[in-house]
């Protein structure tokens, strides 16, 4: 009966569910699930129940093993204690105190900090041991006897002692953090200051670089005002006179820093790079490495780097000259200075583009192969072309300011001389007139110093002639003048005909033209015409026009030529030959090593007359003892106007007069010339 019963049972389920067939499937999975989870769950807790059984054996067994090796450690050392002799008592006892006395120092510097009971600041000899108040814990624990009274007294001085361990490690750090934040903000205080140093550091050196360029300004001005300027102060006279940025700042300066202006400075004419052509190679290597030190303080860089482009050249020049070397064929360099020399500089650098861009391109079908040697030279001496205009023109426009400067200064000059004259004239009135002019002159001061307008004037009156007499010797004054301009200004022209002329034709013509006085005839023929015109007669209608007032006043322009013309001393450049004078007694007491004093052996004068007015006079020399002093002589050098005397104190010995011996005596291109050495005497038995 209980066999069968299932069958039917489901049977009957299956009858009664056959609408329900999709219910009764997922009523089914869901049960499955169910009992697949229940089945996981249990395998894994059978699965814990092992580990935990065996993990309690291990531990059982590993507990076993430890309290057999421990019986095993504690039999092994009863037994070396029993069979131990006196000596290894001793030193087994000493042994463990040792290591006692570490493990308390050990734990001193973990809980106190590196303190000990012999070495701590609060002298507490019982510093490791904890203090007990043992009546406070005994009343207030009263329950506690013994050793569970200990065991809480030591439980919580324990718990104290870790919450001051853990605050003290707080407090460290705290500290370390507040350490390293003030180590940070020390290295960005010494980052700002480094950086403010630097800037001051780069002020400072910009100042220090144009304290060097005003050093070098002030002493080419001091050279060039005390007559013994160089070459290199010739090339820097245009920069100190007219800076590219202000020249009235410069004249400023100069007034407030010096006692004169730099108007009494002569301004070159010539442009620049001819004062090159008489120079030598070692003065012009001196001149190279100054020029470069002018370029190093960076101002007027253009033209400080165009002049060294020309001093390379010269420099170049000279040594090709002496290796006889030449930069192109004569033909080739006659060729390309006429096509180069009438060129501008903005036309040069185009001319030089064009060349660049023929030697990078290589040539093309049309022109073949290019000669790369040709066009680099061509491009060098383009180089010299080229800065040269650049100097040219440089050098024009400086002559064009400073002719606008003159103006400036003569328009102020003509007021001060108008204002002078004025009150000089009306002292000499006040002193002159008597107490009755006296009183009619101040009604009329009181009158004016009222009313502003001009005064009319009548030509009767006495104001009239006075007014009429300041004006006369005004006018006399500027005439006086004009005609010493114009009388310096027809030799000026007269002799920048000749020096024409000389270079069309000849030398050999323009001297015979000049030793025919040339000048003498102009001015007598001049004179014999005036003369004939005076004596001729008057034809009807005509009348002399010859007075004073027949002329009128004009304004008077400066003129170029103006401040080439006033008195002054000749620039020079001059060298002394020193050396060594072996004769036998320094042959004795000196060597190579220790030399004897230098001695003079002679001396170069270069004294310079660009501007003289009348050019068929030559510069010469003369010599003068001193009175008393036979040791020492001067030479005296003469030349016309507008050069005053200029001489110099030398040593009174015998001249070398050979020019194999260096002697030179010569007056060429406005540079007068003297080399002489003196003689060696040598001792002849």
């Amino acid at each position: 009966m209980s066999s069968s019963s299932p069958p039917r049972r489901r049977r009957r389920k299956r009858d009664h569910s056959s609408d329900l067939s999709s219910d009764s499937a997922s009523s089914d999975s869901s049960d499955y699930g169910k009992r697949r989870k229940r089945r996981s769950k249990k395998d894994r807790k059978r699965s814990d129940r092992r580990k935990k059984k065996k993990h309690a054996e291990d531990r059982k067994d590993k507990l076993q093993a430890q309290l057999e090796e421990k019986a095993l450690r504690k039999k092994a050392k009863e037994y070396l204690k029993h069979h131990e002799t006196p000596e290894e008592r001793q030193r087994r006892r000493i042994e463990k105190k040792k290591q006692k006395q570490e493990n308390l120092r050990t734990l001193e510097k973990k809980e106190y900090f590196g303190y000990s009971n012999d070495n701590n600041r609060f002298g507490d000899t019982d510093l490791t041991t904890p203090f007990v108040w043992k009546k406070k814990w005994e009343s207030s624990h009263p329950e506690l006897k013994g050793h569970s009274l200990r065991k809480l007294v030591t439980k919580t001085l324990r718990d104290k002692q870790h919450e001051l361990h853990e605050e003290i490690g707080r407090i460290k750090e705290m500290r370390t953090e507040r350490e390293a934040e003030k180590e940070a903000m020390e290295q960005l205080r010494e980052d700002m200051q480094r950086q403010l140093e630097q800037e001051n550091f780069e002020e400072l050196n910009m100042k220090e670089e144009q304290f060097h360029r005003d050093q070098a300004v002030h002493r080419s001005r001091i050279r060039i005002r005390e007559g013994r300027e160089k070459p290199i102060d010739t090339l820097a006279k245009n920069v100190i006179l007219f800076n590219s940025t202000s020249a009235s700042r410069l004249s400023e300066e100069s007034e407030q820093k010096d006692d004169g202006s730099d108007l009494e400075f002569d301004l070159e004419l010539t442009e620049p790079y001819q004062i090159l052509i008489n120079l030598d190679l070692s003065e012009l290597e001196t001149l190279h490495t100054e020029i470069g030190t002018h370029l190093e303080l960076g101002a007027h860089i253009d033209y400080w780097k165009n002049l060294q482009v020309v001093v390379a050249d010269e420099i170049a020049t000279l040594k090709q000259q002496r290796g006889n070397q030449t930069h192109l064929h004569s033909d080739v360099e006659s060729q390309v200075e006429d096509m180069f020399k009438s060129k501008s500089h903005r036309e040069l650098q185009t001319i030089k583009s064009e060349i660049e861009q023929r030697i990078s391109s290589g040539g093309d079908n049309s022109t073949g192969a290019v000669d790369y040697e040709y066009w680099e030279t061509l491009l060098k001496r383009l180089n010299v072309f080229s800065a040269k205009a650049f100097l040219k023109e440089l050098h024009k426009e400086t002559l064009h300011r400073r002719l606008t400067q003159l103006q400036n200064v003569q328009m102020s000059g003509q007021d001060e001389f108008l204002r002078g004259q004025s009150s000089r004239h009306d002292d000499e009135i006040m002193d002159s007139d008597d107490e009755d002019l006296m009183d009619d002159v101040k009604p009329s001061t009181t009158q004016n110093a009222i009313c502003c307008s001009p005064k009319l004037v009548g030509k009767d009156s006495d104001e009239f002639e006075e007014l009429e007499l300041l004006c006369t010797l005004a006018n006399d004054f500027y005439e006086e003048l004009a005609e010493k301009r114009v009388n310096v200004l027809r030799s000026r022209i007269e002799r920048e005909t000749e020096r024409q002329k000389m270079t069309l034709t000849s030398i050999t013509s323009a001297q015979s033209l000049i030793t025919q006085g040339t000048d003498n005839q102009w001015g007598t023929s001049a004179e014999q015409m005036f003369q004939r015109e005076a004596q001729r007669e008057p034809v009807d209608g005509e009348e002399t026009f010859n007075s004073s007032s027949a002329e009128i006043a004009i304004s008077r322009d400066p003129y170029w030529w103006q401040d080439k013309y006033r008195p002054r001393k000749p620039r020079f450049f001059n060298r002394v030959k020193t050396g060594y004078d072996w004769n036998k007694y320094n042959q004795t007491h000196y060597d190579h090593d220790n030399p004897p004093p230098k001695i003079v052996q002679g001396y170069k004068f270069n004294i310079f007359y660009p501007d003289l007015i009348d050019p068929t006079t030559t510069p010469g020399f003369e010599m003068k003892s001193i009175p008393g002093n036979m040791d020492y002589a001067i030479v005296k050098f003469v030349a016309g106007p507008p050069y005053e005397d200029i001489a110099f104190k030398i040593v009174n010995k015998e001249w070398e007069d050979n020019h194999k011996r260096g002697f030179k005596c010569r007056f060429e291109r406005g540079i007068m010339q003297l080399y002489f050495s003196f003689k060696r005497f040598r001792y002849r038995r």
